[in-house]
């Protein structure tokens, strides 16, 4: 290897810290805990299920929880949207995670099926309580226990499955690639409780929504979409690539940013990967249309990287960045 590649791969391991700012959070009265960098806004995360307004009171969705939004930017800006924003898309909130086919098998054969995506369903996420909230160096990390539980008339009933997410928030760092940047990594862990349980996508429809999702703000231009071979035209539903960069003005007359979501190479193999939508959409796929069951106590951990940037790259230049990301 060459020194200036030796080199680089130094830096790609090891970034420039900036002048550290304290992280600090504070709980509001709705029951979202809300991460600060010195004066700057990070992220909210809405544990307590909240009534969105919008959403008709006939529809299910209208009552929703464990998601972050708003996720900010650099400068604060707001990156994400969520059920406030749509009359008929009211699952997109923010950065979250869901099973569009969430199917429980019973001892007798049978199965129910739930839709989590797109119908009125009697499935919905609640939290449990808190694994960890602490600063660690240069980081905030983030623990949280959450479930899967059936509701009946409003009141939660038999819980079908485990969640446990940890979140560590990193400062805000300077790159010799990605120039001023956040990285934020997602880990989830799902455990089936008491009833087998197959996890998928979209089967009738061949789209992978399932897994981590992100809805982006209302893009304000043409958004560009990299993948490892160049930019991703179209809106592919089941897009096989490990890692997507998503490019667009979230300030009207500001520079464009990005922000990268990486699928760790130690996550499970799943075919068809990513489901891409240039309106404001990302979805990390897993485990596909085929689905995948889990057993009773059986456990699934994914993990997520996302990389808030401000200068853009070529899906060359994103390579290394990628490879070191596991």
């Amino acid at each position: 290897m060459v020194r200036w590649q030796w080199m680089l791969g130094i830096f790609l391991l090891f970034p420039v810290v900036l002048p550290a700012e304290t992280f600090r959070w504070e709980e509001t009265p709705e029951g979202c805990l809300k991460l600060w960098e010195g004066e700057k806004p990070v992220w909210c995360y809405q544990y307590r299920q909240k009534i969105h307004e919008n959403v008709p009171v006939s529809d299910l969705r209208r009552v929703a929880g464990c998601y972050f939004h708003p996720l900010y930017g650099l400068e604060g800006e707001i990156l994400t949207a969520n059920a406030t924003l749509f009359d008929n898309h009211a699952h997109h909130h923010g950065v979250w995670a869901s099973f569009m086919t969430f199917l429980v098998h019973h001892p007798d054969g049978s199965e129910t099926f739930y839709d989590t995506w797109t119908d009125d369903t009697a499935v919905k996420k609640d939290f449990v309580g808190w694994l960890e909230r602490k600063v660690e160096g240069e980081t905030f990390v983030l623990g949280v226990q959450n479930g899967c539980f059936r509701y009946e008339n409003g009141e939660r009933k038999e819980k079908y499955l485990d969640e446990k997410l940890r979140v560590t928030t990193h400062a805000v760092a300077e790159h010799p690639l990605l120039g001023r940047h956040r990285a934020i990594d997602w880990e989830y862990s799902w455990t089936a409780c008491d009833h087998p349980i197959t996890l998928a996508g979209d089967r009738p429809n061949g789209k992978n929504f399932c897994s981590l999702a992100i809805r982006f703000a209302v893009p304000k231009e043409k958004t560009t979409i990299l993948g490892p071979e160049g930019e991703i035209a179209g809106d592919p539903l089941r897009c096989p690539v490990s890692w997507v960069d998503y490019q667009d003005r979230f300030i009207p007359g500001g520079k464009r940013t990005g922000v990268a979501l990486l699928a760790s190479p130690k996550n499970p193999p799943h075919p068809g990967g990513m489901a891409i939508r240039h309106y404001g959409m990302l979805v990390a796929g897993y485990p596909g249309v085929e689905g995948y069951t889990l057993k009773p106590g059986e456990t699934v951990t994914l993990k997520y990287r996302l990389w808030i940037h401000e200068n853009l790259l070529t899906s060359e230049a994103w390579q290394p960045l990628v490879e070191s990301f596991r």
